[in-house]
């Protein structure tokens, strides 16, 4: 195995993943859907796995993904018509650049074009909080989702649970 491979290898090994399974159907409002703990955590990427059909009235139920209190994904994104199986993908980038600084005062940190999906640095300060805010229609008291967050922590005792 090449120096490359066993490097890769080691990286990727410290990946996690966390979930989120709503055990009841979401009201409108805002929803923690992960929380932050123990220091800084590099995020990869946010998705949503629809475990039934969302928003099947065509209510307009829309998502707004916030990580400690910065919007990420404005606007919001709309789920009418989503099938079960599908998986929203939330573009981390959609707010605006916050600069580096110290990241637990300028939290999250987006790195690179904020108009495609990228990664971002953030902690538990001030509130480590990622969520999630359904707004317009409410979903039915049938339609589901999980939440999947890909994350890597960048200080040994970070968690996102």
């Amino acid at each position: 195995m090449s120096i490359k491979n066993e490097i890769d290898t080691i990286y990727l090994g410290r990946r996690r993943t966390s979930r989120f399974v709503a055990a009841v159907a979401q009201a409108n409002g805002a929803h923690t859907i992960f929380t932050i703990t123990g220091g800084v955590v590099r995020i990869h990427g946010l998705f949503i796995y629809c475990n039934t059909a969302l928003d099947a009235l065509a209510a307009g139920t829309t998502f707004v993904f916030a990580i400690n209190g910065i919007a990420v994904s404005a606007p919001a994104i709309a789920v009418t018509a989503s099938i079960a199986g599908d998986i929203i993908v939330v573009p981390l980038g959609a707010g605006a650049i916050v600069a580096m600084g110290n990241p637990y005062e300028n939290i999250p940190t987006v790195i690179g074009d904020t108009a495609h999906f990228v990664e971002g640095i953030t902690g538990p300060l001030p509130t480590g909080l990622i969520v999630l805010t359904q707004a317009a229609g409410a979903l039915g008291a049938a339609e589901f989702y999980t939440a999947y967050c890909e994350w890597t922590p960048m200080e040994p005792t970070a968690q996102l649970v």
